[in-house]
């Protein structure tokens, strides 16, 4: 039977618009943004890098927010359709989706600061042992870590216990740590990473002005600087990119932190939703800025579509 109650979840934004309603296009833009990256790399040969197979994986993460949101529009558009019990579900959904979403996006901007330091700092142990194979090993186990905590709300977090207050303001202490625990370990180590590479990166320059100095093997200097060049200018990439998921996720993160000391008002909670919604949509941006061979491949890929389309009109 259906029930015109409102969740604790449902916040009204701009004189009584339902700011789910408002998601709608986002998800749109963010979707096809994100099967945009995954096709790209997949068909560009070029693209077939470690780091490029981290961000197609990385986008996934961004269709699968997209879901949720529009699960929860759906919910709170067509609400007097479904129960409360039914509302609920849609709230834990979401909730563990975000959560979820963050987990694995941080986990994987760390795996790709450390492949970036491997590569710089070990580049032929890198060659040898981190293989395309191990790096979708490693992504498999982060999904399926993922899939496990975002599905985990579902099988636990159902009773009216956790619906009394909106649990997506006030995340159950455990599910809320784990999370809290993953992203500083995993901020902790892109830090360090990207600080032993500005050291190396240093070292190296100094040592190879010294090479210059004393006209000391000049091939190797230009082999050496080019395999350099080449792994900085990714890395710069995912500096950016590490960048902007702070900006936008670490206010969810430490708001959520403060909430459950202090009451916050709802429109602080917004204020975060709009961030994390902010993080998804200017990824595929600065790939296609910072990458120029995704750019590139992405005009082409345009180009292949409008010929065909022509060809077929």
């Amino acid at each position: 039977m259906a029930d015109n109650t409102t969740s604790s979840c449902d916040f009204e934004l701009l004189q009584g618009i339902h700011i789910e309603a408002l998601v709608f296009a986002y998800c749109i833009i963010v979707s096809v943004e994100s099967i945009l990256v995954v096709v790209v790399v997949y068909r560009t040969k070029a693209l077939h890098t470690n780091s490029d197979i981290i961000v197609a994986c990385l986008s996934l993460t961004d269709i699968l927010l997209c879901c949720s949101f529009t699960a929860h529009g759906i919910k709170a558009l067509a609400g007097s359709i479904f129960t409360k019990f039914q509302k609920n579900l849609f709230v834990i959904f979401l909730f563990g989706d975000c959560y979820g979403g963050v987990l694995i996006s941080v986990t994987h901007l760390g795996l790709a600061a450390i492949d970036r330091y491997i590569q710089i700092a070990h580049p032929f142990y890198y060659m040898k042992f981190v293989t395309k194979r191990r790096i979708f090993r490693i992504l498999l186990v982060i999904w399926l870590i993922g899939f496990v905590y975002t599905m985990f709300p579902l099988a636990v977090y159902t009773s009216d216990t956790y619906s009394e207050k909106c649990i997506l303001i006030h995340p159950p202490w455990e599910y809320f740590c784990l999370l809290f625990i993953v992203y500083l370990a995993n901020v902790i180590a892109v830090f360090v990473s990207y600080l032993k590479i500005a050291h190396l990166a240093f070292k190296h320059n100094k040592s190879a002005n010294i090479r210059r100095l004393h006209n000391e093997d000049k091939a190797s200097d230009v082999i050496f600087l080019q395999n350099r060049k080449a792994a900085l200018r990714s890395l710069k990439f995912f500096i950016v990119m590490f960048g902007a998921f702070m900006l936008f996720t670490s206010p969810s993160i430490v708001i959520t932190f403060v909430n459950k000391f202090h009451d916050l008002p709802s429109f602080v909670y917004l204020i975060t939703v709009i961030t994390l919604m902010l993080n998804s949509f200017t990824n595929c941006l600065i790939y296609a800025f910072l990458r120029k061979e995704f750019l590139k491949a992405l005009v082409e890929t345009f180009k292949n579509v409008r010929k065909n389309l022509c060809i077929k009109l």
